[in-house]
């Protein structure tokens, strides 16, 4: 790979055989349904915590941040979501 506009993509099985000629027998591929899983969670919450800052300002704006004990008992149980599951996702 060089890092350029125009180089080509390898697939898992080619990069798979480069690996054990590299390095010697054995399973180099990463488990895929994991990985693609892990990133729309890690993306999935992203957005929720986009979300929940949005709904925030707006409730700031509207004059009514300070009364709504809901919303700071959910961004309070947020809190956790950087530190579980996005940063094991992949964060």
């Amino acid at each position: 790979m060089d890092h350029s506009w125009t180089s080509a993509v390898q697939g898992i099985n080619p990069l798979q055989a480069e690996y054990e000629a590299t390095f010697g027998p054995g399973d180099y591929r990463p488990h895929v349904p994991t990985v693609y899983w892990s990133f729309r969670v890690m993306v999935g919450v992203g957005f929720g915590l986009i979300g929940l800052g949005a709904l925030g300002a707006w409730l700031l704006y509207r004059r009514r941040f300070y009364e709504t004990a809901w919303f700071h008992r959910f961004a309070l149980l947020a809190l956790a979501l950087p530190s579980w599951p996005i940063s094991p996702g992949g964060w």
